[in-house]
Order: C-alpha cells, then structure tokens, then sequence
C-alpha cells in the first residue's frame, strides 16, 4: 500500500511541475525603435492593444501596427511570455543584434530577403505583409515642383533620390526608377529632412493617410504614380536565443489565425499601404515585378 501511494504522489509531482513549467512565463527581449515604443506605451494606457481592430486613428504608421500586432499574435498563440522592449532604430543594426542571441525579436519586420541571407541565425515567420502588397509614395518636397510634375519614369530619372542601402526591398525599388543620382542615409530623420530642403528630390515612404490628405510632415508624394517594394515582411526570430521555437510556434499560429480573420491586411490599409485612395495610381516599377499577380486591396 505504501509502495502505491509513493508511486501516486510521483506522479501528482510531476504532474504539478509539468503544468508549471508550461504556464511559466518567459521574459522575450525585443528591440523597437524608442519612438514606437513611447507610442506604444501611452497607447498602452488608453486601451488595451490585444483587442485593437480599428488602426485608422494611430498616432504611427506601419511600425506601431507591426508591434500591435506582434503582441496579439502571440497572444493568441498562446505564447505565456512577456514582452521587454530594447532601444534600437536602426534596421541593419537590428539584423546584428538578433544574430547575437541576446534578442529574440524585432518589434519590426523586416523584409525576407534580409532574413533569408542570415538564415543559420535568423528564421522568418510566415508573412505579415505578403509579396506584392506593399505599395509606396514618391515623396518630395510640397515647395519642389520640378518633382511633382514628373509623370512617367523618364521624368522620374531626371531626379535625384535618397534611401537606405540597409532596406534591401526600398534600394531595390529606388534603383528600378533609375533617378539620376541615388544617395544612401542611414538616418530616417535626416532623409526626411534633405528631402524637405530640396537636397534630394525624393524618397520612397508607405503612403501617409489623413482624412484623404497623403502629405506627411511637409512632404507629399508625387501624384498619380507609386512603386512597389518586390519583397515580403516577416518579423525574424533569433534562432540563437533560447525558447525560439516555442515562440516561433505561437508566432505563426496566431499570425494564420489574423490573416484568417484578414484583420492584417485591414490594419495596414488602414494607415496607407495598399490603400483605395491609391489603387489605380501607375506603378513605375511594374514590370519588375515576380511572375504572380498583384494582391487585390
């Protein structure tokens, strides 16, 4: 009878220790850039972001939508881990520090392409933003009416262009409308000021979206044409980090589950990427394109 009643409390031990260490939380280093993520933090205090289905009213574009929806799909996948956001703006700079282990996550995604090239220390989750689906403005200068004329990729190649080399899919539209002259800058503020100032006659931005008005912070984009960036948005795990795949695994079983609800593609739509008001603009890099067809808004 003893015998029987040590095997029985055994087993309820490990049974215990089994169910703990399943809903046991583990801490998950993300790095994000600081201003997503004071963005975050006071929208974080005004509602509760696991249950945002309206993005219309962000005070931030596809970065902040990007993060949201990091945490609802591991919600979702029931991850049972905890969030704790790093610093880090800079998007080469991310790739690095992913690749080390320190981190297991960026708070933005980043595209296949980048990842895919890392591929012994980085895996991709399923697409967030799918091949084709991500459409983007010519932003220039409201005052630079040379560039707000052009029309056509012959006009575009008589302008000059600023982007980052670090975001493979944007270089690589940039250089397919072959302006005259294409400057690498790191620094996002710095871009948007040279372009302001007519240094530069224009960058590729997602379209802005605000009660129908595309500018953004004294820049607009050139009316009626748009480039497409050729590549996927993934947000890349550390492969180096302990308990990736257990969060790989919530990650991608929450992500189907929105793309299943198609609440994705409505988040994004909604602060400008593949947007209405711009699906019959002219898409200068169309012939560029992968042998597949365009995703419908």
């Amino acid at each position: 009878m003893w015998l029987q009643k040590v095997v029985i409390l055994l087993i309820f031990v490990f049974s215990v220790q089994s169910t703990a260490k399943s809903t046991e939380l583990i801490d998950v280093p993300v790095l994000i850039a600081e201003d997503v993520k004071l963005h975050l933090q006071r929208l974080s205090k005004q509602t509760d972001i696991l249950t945002i289905s309206d993005f219309s009213n962000l005070p931030q574009g596809r970065d902040l939508v990007d993060v949201i929806l990091l945490n609802q799909a591991l919600h979702l996948g029931k991850c049972q881990c905890r969030l704790v956001y790093f610093d880090n703006s800079v998007y080469g700079r991310n790739i690095e520090l992913l690749k080390s282990g320190k981190y297991a996550l960026s708070a933005d995604t980043l595209w296949l392409s980048d990842i895919t090239s890392h591929a012994t220390t980085l895996r991709s989750s399923q697409a967030v933003i799918r091949n084709g689906e991500y459409d983007v403005g010519l932003y220039t200068s409201v005052n630079n009416e040379r560039a707000l004329k052009a029309q056509n990729k012959e006009d575009i190649s008589r302008l000059t262009a600023i982007s980052n080399r670090f975001w493979s899919a944007d270089w690589q539209a940039i250089n397919q409308l072959n302006p005259i002259k294409l400057a690498h800058i790191e620094s996002f503020p710095n871009m948007k000021r040279l372009v302001k100032s007519e240094i530069a006659d224009f960058t590729l931005l997602h379209f802005r979206i605000n009660d129908d008005d595309l500018s953004f912070e004294q820049l607009t984009p050139i009316p009626n044409v748009k480039a497409v960036l050729w590549d996927s948005r993934h947000f890349a795990i550390s492969t180096q980090f302990p308990n990736y795949q257990r969060i790989a695994d919530a990650l991608n079983k929450g992500l189907e589950q929105l793309h299943r609800e198609n609440k994705i593609t409505s988040a994004y739509l909604a602060v400008g990427i593949n947007h209405p008001l711009t699906s019959d603009w002219k898409i200068l890099n169309a012939s560029d394109a992968p042998n597949y067809q365009i995703h419908s808004p």
